[in-house]
């Protein structure tokens, strides 16, 4: 990666799209960076009332938000939220990343798409999923990891006291923690939260 000529982010400029309300993709991607990688976020956003709609429109609408960088020109974009990608077939995400790595010149990548790999890097074929969302999304899910050629053994739900997919920011580490747990001695190759 070059940081071009900026006296920040010599190690490279790294863009991340996360949903407009979401506290934590900042944080967790900085940690996973080194310290003199610039981090330029952008928000998803929509002011669609429906949660599945909203997530819909954060990845449809990316042309528009990836626009939003004008000049500046990331190693590579990483769109935050796996929701999204749960909602629109296959065909339509690949032609979508396709077009967009064309149009803006860089790598773009979807948090589905990273996890797809390192699971399949890992050797992982079972996997079990810790969902906080509604049910009409969590089924998305299931469906969505059995279409990336993964044995979904089993779902369960992480509950965040509301049916907006927005009560997500409400958890913490430790509410996810007992059923990570649960689900990690079923006979699984990995779980997916």
């Amino acid at each position: 990666m070059s940081g071009g000529h900026y006296d920040y982010g010599r190690a490279g400029i790294i863009g991340i799209g996360t949903p407009q309300a979401n506290p934590t993709v900042e944080a967790e991607t900085r940690i996973l960076l080194p310290p003199n990688a610039l981090l330029q976020t952008v928000r998803l956003t929509s002011p669609a009332p429906d949660a599945l709609d909203r997530l819909r429109e954060y990845l449809l609408d990316l042309p528009q938000t990836l626009a939003r960088y004008d000049t500046l020109k990331p190693a590579v974009f990483g769109f935050g939220c796996t929701g999204s990608s749960y909602l629109v077939s296959p065909d339509a995400h690949a032609a979508l990343v396709g077009d967009l790595q064309h149009r803006f010149g860089y790598p773009v990548v979807t948090a589905t798409e990273a996890i797809s790999w390192k699971l399949k890097t890992l050797g992982a074929r079972r996997i079990a999923l810790a969902s906080p969302y509604p049910d009409a999304l969590s089924e998305a899910a299931h469906a969505f990891w059995q279409a990336e050629g993964f044995d979904v053994a089993e779902i369960r739900q992480i509950s965040t006291g509301m049916a907006d997919t927005r009560g997500i920011y409400t958890l913490g580490s430790a509410d996810a923690r007992a059923t990570a747990a649960e689900l990690r001695a079923t006979q699984v190759d990995a779980v997916l939260l």
